[in-house]
């Protein structure tokens, strides 16, 4: 369908580049998207967890960090799947020490930072599983078992 669109002199695109580089686009608007909700989270004066039916302060947390490391993932496909933990890692850690420094509203709690770890946990396990099933009965060389 897309075989006459050319991405290197000399080279076609086939259906699955293009795909592949619509899902990354997608992940990549979608991974912002979700960075700037969680900043103005983060940030709103009047921000209470416990108001909200769905999520507690903590919940909220892991579910930030799993979202951030499938986004992210999806979104930067040539990082290693544990920088990007340690990135969200850090983030929420950071998070937390602005609050002990008062200069993000909230205070600082271990289990928030231990949310954080459990959301980025389980998104690199989520997320190299997925890994490992898209690669399964590929040849790592590229010939997908033609000789």
């Amino acid at each position: 369908m897309f075989d006459a669109l050319l991405e290197k002199p000399g080279r076609l695109v086939t259906d699955e580049v293009l795909r592949q580089a619509m899902l990354q686009l997608a992940a990549r608007v979608a991974l912002i998207m979700f960075l700037v909700w969680a900043v103005s989270i983060i940030f709103e004066p009047n921000h209470d967890a416990a108001r909200l039916e769905v999520a507690s302060d903590t919940l909220e947390h892991g579910l930030i960090a799993l979202g951030l490391v499938m986004l992210a993932s999806a979104a930067l496909p040539r990082m290693h799947l544990l920088v990007i933990g340690m990135s969200v890692l850090g983030l929420g850690v950071g998070l937390e020490l602005l609050q002990y420094a008062q200069l993000a509203p909230g205070r600082l709690e271990v289990r928030d930072i231990m949310a954080n770890l459990t959301g980025v946990a389980l998104g690199i396990l989520a997320v190299g599983i997925g890994e490992v099933r898209s690669d399964e009965g590929h040849d790592p060389q590229g010939a997908d078992g033609l000789n």
